[in-house]
């Protein structure tokens, strides 16, 4: 089942009129940009149609101005503060006339605060819906058209009404309107559209959610590391405190005090250990901030952060102090001795042995799931796309631009400053209209598919680079093929339609034959499966796609074109957008997945280094007697060496072995939710082992190598 966030228009008046329990209802649109002018100040912006409610479901604070009733008119404007700024140089504006491009001329109603950069809906102005209704004759239309799914509903709900409610009231609205519909719907919560952004069998599931769950998973098995370390070196320690714990039993110390010794030991060095912490997020934070792109904060004034770190630290003393403060004090002084005698148990060796591969296994699968995240964004990049991006640019959509299209496209071409023109529906790196209306011979009323719909101008597949595998594409000549549909691959695949040109396609209660169809486009996600789509011949508003020729500079031809649209447009500021960046944008996400979990990889295997430094000292020190000994009986520097380092070589090699399996079933997992994946490359766990090895050899042989060249008569002396 597919899910997708678009409904159509009539689902809000039966929202409205029909259910009890919804307190309000907002109809807006995807978001579009507009020329704001206000005298000789013009600047373009993004703006949103919406109803006269939305500015009461959503809690956007008001700088100035009234919101009851901000959009209750046509003629009304309601901007951000910057935008407001921009085109005043003020923000108390309530009243001030800004036009819409060079004809619509609206009154300013209110002005709201700057929208936050990590809200969800983001946008500089909105503007009525019974605006768009006045200047677009065919959206009247669309109040009564079940089949176009292309509008943002929001609702509210009166209070103490549940939304299970307001589902079960409309499990079949869409069937009934569309005549046989498999079309469910459901509403998805304002608290869960950041985090809670994907969706399997119409239910709202992790999404980004996953993210921040693995990374306070990966966050947690870092700081296991460093517990582990100080497990490791504490024991250690209190090896040689054996004697300490004794005399303070015999002179009458309590286990008790003991513990309290050992815990606030352990306490003062977390509590330092946090305070180090916070100055070093503190430092870091602005490059955070860079790498996540959004404004951070430390929650320093909230109980929640306190509560958390208090949890997070006591934890970590009881973990990290736990082994002497209840282990070594429930023994009497007298066992305390015998055991600082004995011979370490093999338990405590094997124990501390678990322990340090541990360490390994997560320092291994952070490095292995670094290479894969690489590796995948890699791949993804390296798709063919199925159309040329190079030097493709999209010039937003005006009404003189569009007016004045075919002059300028002969001039473009004319000047020699474009390889091909055409224009589009839709920008090439999306599809922002769908429908599930649309029938083919043999389809059942259960059988639907939402099919992606973009209208084209002429030369648009060749522009694009996008082969024609079947039939013809569009005629030139005006009043030819308005009916006529080309569709991609995806589409014929998914109908099983086995001789496409030629069907007959039914949409709305009227006839599309094909003509032809196209090689599939990578238009979306590059990781998701490519959307069936058709195209068709209109001219409906849309971005200016030209292909810049290779001449000259870039820069050169973008100047010329400014030129060149500032002649058929005076009034809108040139703007314009590059394809392979558009493209590029796509893989932001999973670049910033792979660039945390490198830091993770390399903190984690930073700390692993630090601990086997530190068992490398113990064990040196430890064997110092031994060592000085065996040379003295012949044994070489390479001998000694091997003696104190291949015990940690062969704990890698085992962190290693049961890293891969434990790395390669969850790494898995995470590729299958790409369509277009890589095979897990296992060279991955190779070179984690490898790099492994390598840091943890330099971190042992400088101890071991230092142990080896000390002149044993002198380590014998001072023992």
């Amino acid at each position: 089942m597919e899910t997708y966030p678009d409904l159509p228009m009539p689902m809000a008046e039966v929202l409205r009129n029909e259910t009890p329990g919804v307190k309000a209802v907002a109809v807006a649109d995807w978001g579009f940009d507009q020329t704001l002018v206000n005298e000789e100040v013009r600047i373009r912006k993004s703006g949103n149609y919406v109803e006269a409610d939305f500015l009461n479901i959503f809690t956007f604070p008001a700088l100035h101005g009234s919101l009851k009733d901000a959009l209750a008119e046509p003629n009304q404007i309601v901007l951000t503060a910057a935008t407001a700024e921009a085109l005043f140089g003020k923000t108390d504006v309530v009243g001030k006339q800004v036009n819409l491009g060079k004809q619509t001329s609206l009154q300013v109603s209110a002005v709201l605060e700057n929208v936050p950069n990590q809200s969800t809906l983001q946008f500089d102005f909105l503007l009525p819906y019974s605006l768009k209704m006045q200047l677009e004759s065919w959206m009247a239309k669309e109040r009564q058209n079940w089949g176009s799914y292309s509008y943002q509903i929001f609702f509210e709900l009166e209070e103490g009404t549940k939304v299970e409610s307001v589902l079960a009231q409309h499990e079949t609205p869409l069937e009934e309107h569309k005549g046989g519909s498999a079309t469910i719907f459901q509403v998805h919560a304002l608290s869960d559209w950041h985090l809670y952004n994907e969706f399997e069998n119409g239910q709202a599931v992790k999404g980004r959610m996953r993210n921040v769950q693995l990374f306070g998973i990966i966050g947690l098995l870092v700081l296991l590391i460093a517990c582990i370390n100080f497990i490791n070196l504490a024991t250690a320690r209190t090896e040689k405190r054996h004697k300490e714990v004794a005399v303070r039993k015999t002179i009458g110390a309590t286990t008790g005090r003991l513990t309290a010794q050992f815990l606030g030991e352990s306490g003062v060095l977390i509590g330092l250990a946090f305070v180090t912490a916070i100055i070093i997020l503190v430092a870091s934070l602005p490059a955070f901030k860079y790498l996540v792109e959004s404004p951070l904060r430390l929650p320093l004034d909230t109980i929640t952060f306190w509560g958390t770190s208090v949890a997070l630290s006591s934890f970590c003393v009881f973990v990290a102090g736990g082994y002497p403060a209840f282990f070594l004090t429930r023994f009497s002084a007298r066992e305390i001795m015998q055991r600082g005698q004995a011979k370490i148990s093999s338990s405590q060796i094997w124990g501390r042995r678990t322990l340090v591969v541990t360490q390994f296994v997560v320092s291994i699968a952070l490095i292995a799931a670094s290479l894969v995240v690489y590796k995948q964004v890699q791949y993804g990049q390296s798709l063919d796309i199925g159309y040329d991006k190079t030097r493709l640019i999209n010039i937003p959509y005006t009404p003189d631009l569009s007016k004045n299209y075919a002059t300028l496209k002969q001039q473009l071409l004319a000047n020699g400053l474009a390889e091909s023109v055409t224009r589009t529906s839709t920008l090439v790196t999306e599809v922002s209209s769908t429908t599930s209306g649309i029938r083919w011979p043999g389809s059942t009323e259960n059988d639907q598919v939402d099919v992606g719909f973009i209208g084209i101008g002429a030369n648009y597949f060749s522009t694009l680079g996008l082969d024609i595998l079947e039939g013809r594409t569009f005629r030139t000549e005006p009043d030819t093929d308005m009916e006529a549909m080309v569709v991609n691959e995806a589409l014929v695949r998914r109908m099983g339609l086995e001789d496409p040109v030629g069907t007959v396609l039914q949409w709305d209660g009227n006839p599309h034959p094909i003509v032809g169809v196209v090689e599939d486009a990578i238009m979306e996600s590059p990781f998701d499966p490519i959307r069936p789509s058709v195209f068709l011949k209109r001219n409906w508003r849309g971005p200016i796609l030209v292909r810049l020729t290779d001449s000259q500079p870039i820069t050169t031809s973008l100047d010329q074109l400014e030129e060149l649209t500032a002649q058929h447009d005076p009034i809108t500021p040139f703007s314009y957008s590059f394809v392979e960046e558009a493209y590029a944008q796509k893989f932001s996400t999973t670049n910033f997945l792979g660039t945390v979990m490198l830091v993770f990889a390399a903190l984690a295997v930073l700390l692993s280094a630090l601990g086997l430094l530190g068992l490398a000292m113990y064990l040196v020190e430890r064997k110092s007697k031994e060592v000085s000994i065996r040379k003295i009986l012949g044994a070489t520097i390479q001998q000694i060496w091997l003696l104190l380092s291949r015990e940690f070589m062969l704990l890698i090699l085992i962190g290693g072995l049961v890293a891969v399996p434990l790395g390669a079933y969850f790494l898995d997992q995470w590729l299958n939710t790409f369509t277009y994946r890589i095979d897990l490359p296992w060279l991955a766990f190779a070179l984690s082992i490898g790099l492994t090895l390598a840091i943890a050899l330099v971190t042992v042989s400088a101890q071991s190598l230092k142990a080896a060249l000390v002149n044993p008569a002198d380590r014998l002396r001072d023992e």
